[in-house]
């Protein structure tokens, strides 16, 4: 094809004829002579390895060796034995087992049997979202002795557990609370289930969720969300385990010490009144507000502006609980509580009671030959 210029230009889709290049042969490059010969070698079904270890009778086989069935090789050197591809016509693949006994055995299938019980375990854990959230919670409170302070006041972990594993076996065999029969926390010979719902909490949670709500004061809602039980559960379980507690501690927890033992450990802030025996004050606890007009006006508190129960309290003059009398209803006088508290039975001769302007008791305890002392009370910031 000429074009106007007289240049002669091939047509489209022409190739030269004289040097063609379908026609050129190509030698093979390394990699497709290795892909040929390893093909080569499938087809025939013949692996044949370039160096196998040397086989004598005295030494067994290793992993992985291939050995003709006849056992016909030319060992060439002490380290390399060459195979006649000509000569074999068939090999067998031979495998080492390790040789193990019966007690690997059983201890195998042991370890087996309890790695799937607890995969079984932890499935069922992650998939009981309620049982998680109460076990992180645990996980929280117990994490270290810090924690243990914050949420129950106890000082240390051991110590929480040194409690619990002394009030363990009488909290396994308690009656639980039942607010509709108004029955009384009490023991069993065997342990019972608690009436109506399950609450699915173990003794251990019931003992931790009592001590965080009197350490926190947290709400019946939050301690409901927290373990996930039911508001009714939470009370039922407080209201036992406060009785419970009650009973197991107060003989333990309320002690009233020795004079020799206030002053041996009668702190520095205390030097001008070395024979202070018991510091008493009164302290009132909210309540609802009663249906009946006679309670009503029983236990509203002027001091408080609210119904309340009052109660009388004694401490060491190193902050020890040494009594704690009943429950008075809020408009009960702090003369009248200190003389049916039974607290003055226990004052000795010679005693000195600590007490605000509010305790007209005097001449309650001049009759026992004690004394009472009020500290002076600041006033306008002095």
């Amino acid at each position: 094809m000429k074009t106007l210029c007289g240049i002669t230009k091939p047509a489209k889709g022409t190739v030269p004829t004289i040097f063609n290049p379908k026609t050129v042969p190509r030698s093979p490059s390394q990699r497709e002579k290795r892909m040929n010969e390893r093909k080569a070698s499938e087809d025939n079904n013949i692996m044949f390895p370039a160096k196998i270890s040397r086989v004598s009778p005295d030494a067994g086989l290793r992993d992985h060796d291939y050995v003709p069935k006849d056992n016909k090789v030319n060992v060439i050197s002490s380290s390399q034995t060459v195979i006649n591809a000509n000569e074999v016509k068939e090999y067998v693949f031979v495998s080492c087992q390790t040789d193990i006994d019966q007690q690997q055995m059983e201890d195998l299938t042991q370890n087996v049997a309890k790695l799937r019980t607890e995969n079984k375990t932890l499935r069922n854990k992650l998939n009981d979202k309620t049982a998680l959230k109460r076990e992180l919670f645990i996980d929280n409170v117990l994490k270290d002795d810090q924690s243990v302070k914050f949420y129950t006041g106890i000082p240390t972990l051991a110590c929480l557990m040194t409690i619990f594993n002394l009030l363990r076996p009488l909290a396994e065999k308690l009656k639980y609370w039942d607010t509709n029969k108004g029955k009384k926390v009490n023991f069993q010979e065997k342990p019972v289930k608690k009436s109506g719902k399950k609450t699915s909490l173990t003794v251990f949670q019931e003992f931790i969720l009592t001590l965080v709500r009197l350490r926190l004061g947290l709400l019946v809602q939050h301690l409901s969300d927290v373990f996930a039980i039911s508001k009714s559960s939470v009370s039922k379980v407080f209201t036992t385990w406060i009785c419970f507690l009650a009973v197991i501690l107060k003989d333990v927890l309320l002690i009233w010490p020795s004079k020799e033992s206030v002053r041996k450990n009668l702190p520095q802030s205390f030097k001008n009144c070395p024979s202070t025996r018991v510091v008493i004050d009164c302290t009132e606890i909210f309540i609802q507000k009663p249906t009946s007009p006679a309670a009503q006006r029983a236990t509203w508190s002027e001091y408080k502006g609210h119904n309340t129960m009052k109660t009388l309290v004694g401490i060491t003059s190193s902050g020890f609980f040494s009594f704690v009398s009943k429950l008075w209803s809020g408009s009960t006088s702090d003369r009248k509580l200190t003389q049916k508290s039974g607290i003055l039975e226990l004052i000795e001769e010679g005693d000195h009671v600590m007490a605000d302007r509010g305790f007209t008791i005097r001449d309650l305890l001049t009759k026992r030959k004690a004394y009472l002392n009020m500290p002076p009370f600041s006033k306008k910031g002095k």
